[in-house]
């Protein structure tokens, strides 16, 4: 018998670097995805800088949703703590869009990411296309759709 040597096993993401993505389909049969970092539960982005202003539900943290489809194309809110999105005015995040119940959903600062929960809305939150069914943590360049407005959030 030959001793080989053995190969070295295939490369494979460590356990802390896993992710996992299950989808499944809601009580009105469209798509919600749950998402999430095996090791804690999150996904990971850039650190937030101190604020510096007050914006939208609190303190600026260097995140910001852009409308980029619909009638309020191109209009920027900076992100604070807790920000809530719907069509009443009296929200952080007023959205003219008729699809929208008027107190829609929330986004939450937790560390250095932002966490976005749909409120029992009429029509369901998408994010990246999926509709949601619990909260979900967002990456920078991800895509929130509410009715006919879509909205991206970024990290400047």
């Amino acid at each position: 018998m030959t001793d080989k040597a053995q190969s070295p096993a295939p490369n494979r993401p460590k356990a802390a670097d896993a992710t996992t993505a299950t989808i499944k389909l809601t009580g009105d049969g469209l798509p919600g995805i749950e998402v999430a970092d095996l090791s804690t539960g999150e996904h990971k982005s850039p650190p937030a800088p101190a604020g510096e202003a007050d914006t939208a539900g609190g303190t600026a943290t260097g995140w910001y949703l852009e409308v980029v489809q619909g009638v309020q194309a191109g209009q920027r809110y900076p992100l604070g703590e807790s920000v809530q999105l719907g069509r009443s005015p009296e929200v952080d995040v007023p959205l003219s869009d008729g699809k929208a119940s008027r107190a829609h959903a929330r986004l939450d600062r937790r560390g250095d990411v932002y966490r976005l929960t749909d409120l029992n809305s009429t029509n369901g939150t998408f994010v990246n296309a999926y509709r949601i069914t619990r909260p979900v943590f967002l990456q920078a360049g991800d895509t929130i759709r509410i009715g006919d407005t879509h909205l991206q959030i970024f990290f400047s």
